[in-house]
């Protein structure tokens, strides 16, 4: 399992104001690039 987290966004951008409980576009999904294991080489 990657490490990860999600922080909701109201409309308006606000991290403390109560949204939908939906992932929507303006909701922000945070992850470190290297706990997601070795890197392919396409050829």
């Amino acid at each position: 399992m990657i490490p990860m987290q999600i922080d909701e966004r109201a409309a308006g951008g606000s991290l403390f104001e109560a949204d939908d409980g939906l992932l929507d576009a303006n909701d922000e999904l945070v992850f470190q690039p290297q706990d997601g294991g070795a890197v392919v080489k396409v050829k």
